[in-house]
């Protein structure tokens, strides 16, 4: 985590403190955003990968049998 963390902030780190967190403040907002509309796009309250997960599960256990 920290690794990717440095990677995304290298264009900041050669910048005063004001302009590197003002930065970041920025690229935070802006990446929240994206997410935010990316689940207002969903149909459900759980994410499509959840739910396909989920349904593949059900399937699954169609097939099981209790002795």
């Amino acid at each position: 985590m920290a690794e990717s963390f440095n990677a995304w902030i290298l264009i900041c780190r050669n910048k005063t403190i004001i302009s590197m967190l003002e930065e970041i403040r920025i690229k935070m907002i802006t990446r929240v955003s994206r997410a935010r509309k990316f689940a207002d796009s969903w149909t459900d309250d759980i994410s499509p990968m959840a739910m396909m997960v989920f349904n593949a599960n059900i399937e699954k256990s169609m097939q099981c049998n209790i002795n």
